[in-house]
């Protein structure tokens, strides 16, 4: 449980779980994995009290152990990259997420919703999470921020503030699984406002994120417009920290709430792609425009950020899409990671330094990975 002002949706504390090195190693601190749980965001008021019900929005009913209590893995997701053995020697932190607005709201009166007290205090959260970690955090020697989803947000967000932090002899690193998501018009066509719109406008004002997400990233959009800030694809550039952007050009998630289409998309035993079954061509054109998009973004963002973009349709990689071949890329997940990881601690901190890059550009090839990367 983390003291302080900071509360879930419900009042109620947040909580994170400790798990030790999967290896015997003379400090277990050394390297350590900050890994935040995803699971969406409020859309208003009443969603955000419908969330509080929920394990998304309290810590009630969280377990004294987190589920999935294999000894190599911790909670719901990012169990491979837990595992993985360029991790395996990491004290890992799992974040769990109840604040509806990957934790940055900052408004210190309650919002009353059918009687109900809901709080907007997801950045006292955070920062009680960092004054706790930091107990542990502060002598090691290198450090990920991680996350899936609207965790991926939360690392894409935060990561600064966590290097403004730390000691300059700890190295820090991101790694940002899904949500490089973009504003941009979802079908059907310009001026047709995406799922997230919503979203985002009232986490951003309603939640008072003004002071929580990337300041550079919001003196360039301005307080008006803040929040663009909560879209990773509009963040990643002012980010100074290096990341991995770990993402798929047609992310399934986003499919729906940017895209604005639903198609069951499907892969065929040779990798070939169908994003759409027939009758929507029109939609899956859209579908592929807005992965060019994307394409555009990635090539955009200054080169200390690495990338393992896939075609294969998909939300979240850390879990299950770790060594899957089928990636479309020459480099599954986990060997993309295993060398930026040791790259990035070497030379992230290198001006001009461009970290590797694993990007799949056939729109309509799902299966490339070779043996090595």
């Amino acid at each position: 449980m983390l003291p302080g002002p900071g509360r879930c949706l419900d009042g109620s504390p947040g909580v994170y779980y400790l798990r030790p090195p999967l290896i015997s190693v003379d400090n277990p601190t050394a390297t350590f994995v900050v890994y935040h749980e995803g699971g969406g965001w409020c859309a208003s008021d009443a969603n955000c009290y419908d969330r509080s019900l929920s394990d998304l929005g309290s810590s009630k009913n969280y377990p004294d152990l987190p589920p999935n209590t294999l000894p190599n893995t911790v909670g719901y997701e990012g169990a491979s990259l837990f595992s993985s053995p360029q991790f395996a020697n990491a004290t890992i932190a799992y974040a769990k997420y109840c604040d509806g607005g990957s934790w940055a709201g900052y408004n210190n009166t309650p919002t009353f919703f059918n009687n109900t007290r809901i709080y907007y205090l997801g950045r006292p959260l955070l920062d009680a999470l960092f004054a706790d970690l930091m107990q542990r955090v502060g002598a090691a020697d290198s450090v990920l921020y991680s996350g899936c989803s609207a965790g991926g947000l939360t690392a894409y967000m935060h990561v600064d503030y966590l290097a403004s932090l730390l000691s300059p002899k700890t190295v820090l690193l991101g790694l940002a699984d899904a949500m490089f998501a973009l504003h941009v018009p979802s079908f059907p066509g310009p001026g047709h406002a995406t799922y997230l719109e919503g979203m985002f406008e009232h986490d951003f004002f309603a939640m008072n994120a003004t002071a929580s997400v990337n300041q550079a990233c919001l003196a360039h959009y301005g307080a008006a417009h803040g929040n663009e800030c909560f879209y990773g694809g509009q963040v990643a550039p002012f980010v100074q920290t290096p990341i991995l952007v770990v993402q798929s050009k047609f992310d399934t998630w986003q499919e729906v709430s940017i895209v604005g289409i639903n198609c069951t998309a499907k892969v065929s035993p040779t990798g070939e792609i169908t994003l759409c079954p027939p009758g929507m061509e029109v939609q899956e054109a859209f579908w592929k425009a807005y992965g060019d998009t994307m394409v555009d973004a990635i090539h955009a963002l200054p080169r200390r950020h690495g990338v393992h973009l896939t075609n294969c349709p998909v939300h979240c990689q850390t879990g299950a899409g770790w060594g899957d071949p089928s990636t479309g890329t020459l480099a599954t997940l986990g060997q993309a990671v295993a060398r930026w990881w040791p790259e990035a601690l070497l030379h992230g901190r290198e001006p001009g330094w461009a970290a590797p890059r694993f990007l799949a550009l056939d729109s309509d090839e799902c299966v490339k990975a070779s043996a090595s990367c």
